[in-house]
């Protein structure tokens, strides 16, 4: 039998390695599920509302792979873009970001 552990570790795995605490609740994993994967050192929390498997290959843009699941309507703009294009070689200190009129963004840090 299959332990609803390595479900939620499957569960990442076919998700790319990442996932948003939305995309894991809907999925059907209660939140005393995601805790215990978490403490046990087998999924790690990368920022708020959003995890990812320990053992994943390393990102080479993390933040804006954060920002792209926070804000999946969202458009990297500006600098952001230039330098993940490799068109700049200034580092850009936070993610440019557009979304469409009327859409909301949440805060994020």
């Amino acid at each position: 039998m299959v332990s609803i552990d390595s479900k939620l570790i499957n569960f990442l795995k076919k998700k790319g390695g990442l996932a948003s605490y939305a995309e894991i609740i809907d999925a059907g994993f209660h939140k005393a599920i995601l805790k215990a994967v978490l403490n046990s050192g087998q999924i790690q929390k990368i920022d708020r509302g959003l995890y990812r498997l320990s053992d994943g290959s390393t990102l080479s843009s993390p933040d804006l792979v954060a920002v792209s699941i926070k804000i999946p309507k969202g458009i990297v703009c500006l600098l952001s873009a230039l330098a993940f294009h490799e068109a700049t070689n200034e580092i850009p200190h936070y993610v440019d970001i557009a979304i469409p009129r009327g859409a909301h963004a949440n805060k994020m840090k």
